[in-house]
């Protein structure tokens, strides 16, 4: 059995030739996330036993590690069939112990849980508690402060011409945590998202600023931790608006709010794709480049909303730019599986979230084109507008 843990990465592999029993796996693999571990075919005497040991569900999960997997259903891929393991927090203190490993700063427990009434006695648990396995996340604070430091004015004296001023110690932490502490790789993405945000990024704020101001991408509510919530309705974009350019525009507005470690869920409502209006997937795909530089770690989860079979080929093109701890983090759900939906509803804090989000989703799957927009965007930003109230 050979494991690899990631700070703050959620980024488990495991490689379980030599575990052929499946309780062994429960017992070792009951890891705070959702995770896969390969069951044999169920029948309904199995279907039995698994209910009896908590087990909520069968999915498909496309098969990356031959074993086990944290977080996403795969669609794209080929596919085994994999049993979900009910959570256990003492258990990744426990296997960090029992592998002679530190438990990072971060692998505490949430102080606040929302318990979801679609789901009773479901609990949110945060994506980032992992165990930190390279010796340089156990420097003590002052020695990660002067890598920091170091880091940023590395960085930061690579531009003469100003263009990495924004970079601070909070991202260089942010990007060490993607890169699994390694500071040499660490600066070369912090490099490559500074070059990204000086020649992609900032020439689109600058060109789409006035449809920023109405576009359908928008923050929709503050979910757990203190997450923005980005929503896109497929069915309320309208002509001249470039999906993929006011997305990354969007993300970067909400996350420069919410701090430099910030996260953020993201939900792409497919319902009413309109093909004719991004037969250029170029923005997508320069998008999708920056995910592994600027916006690296900035995703908890990433939900694609009853998919229609005309946006498969986009997600195609795009998945494999996309880095493997981020394609772990993307879920394809249709409103019609209430299971399925609880990967949504269980990112809100509280009821009044919930019903939000049932009632936009209500309304745009009933639209059948744009003119319902401002209808939906009244909802969400009156929502938002309490709950920020209530936060001050």
């Amino acid at each position: 059995t050979s494991l690899k843990i990631g700070p703050c990465s959620a980024d488990i592999e495991v490689r379980t030739s030599a575990l052929d029993d499946d309780d062994a796996r429960c017992r070792l693999f009951s890891l705070p996330r959702r995770c896969w571990t390969r069951s044999r075919p169920m029948s309904s005497a199995a279907d039995d036993d698994a209910a009896k040991r908590g087990v909520s569900s069968i999915v498909d999960c496309t098969d990356v590690s031959g074993g086990c997997r944290s977080g996403s259903v795969g669609h794209l891929g080929s596919r085994r069939r994999y049993t979900r393991i009910p959570c256990a927090w003492h258990s990744l203190r426990s296997l960090c112990a029992s592998l002679r490993m530190t438990a990072c700063e971060t692998c505490t427990p949430p102080s606040r849980t929302f318990t979801s009434r679609a789901s009773p006695g479901r609990r949110h648990r945060s994506a980032c508690v992992t165990a930190c396995a390279r010796e340089k996340s156990q420097l003590s604070v002052e020695d990660r402060s002067d890598v920091e430091a170091k880091l940023v004015d590395a960085v930061v004296s690579s531009f003469p011409d100003g263009s990495a001023g924004w970079v601070t110690a909070g991202h260089v932490k942010r990007m060490l945590c993607a890169t699994c502490g390694d500071e040499g790789v660490a600066s070369a993405k912090l490099k490559q998202a500074v070059a990204w945000k000086r020649d992609v990024l900032d020439k689109w704020l600058a060109e789409q600023a006035d449809i920023l101001r109405a576009t359908e991408t928008r923050v929709v509510a503050i979910g757990q931790e203190g997450r923005p919530l980005i929503y896109s309705g497929c069915v309320n974009q309208r002509r001249g608006e470039v999906a993929g350019k006011l997305l990354a525009c969007v993300w970067d507005q909400a996350l420069q709010e919410a701090g430099p470690t910030a996260q953020m869920d993201y939900v792409l409502d497919g319902h009413g794709y309109q093909p004719l209006l991004n037969l250029d997937i170029m923005p997508y795909l320069r998008v999708a480049h920056s995910l592994d530089s600027y916006f690296a770690e900035r995703f908890h989860r990433i939900i694609i909303l009853d998919m229609p079979s005309v946006l498969v080929w986009v997600v195609r093109a795009i998945m494999p730019l996309l880095p493997t701890k981020t394609r772990e983090k993307l879920f394809v759900v249709q409103r019609s599986d209430p299971e399925q939906m609880l990967n949504l509803y269980e990112l809100c804090v509280d009821e009044d979230m919930q019903k939000m989000l049932f009632e936009l989703l209500r309304m745009n799957k009933a639209a059948t084109s744009s003119s319902e927009r401002e209808v939906t965007h009244a909802l969400t930003n009156s929502f938002l507008a309490s709950q920020r109230a209530r936060r001050t």
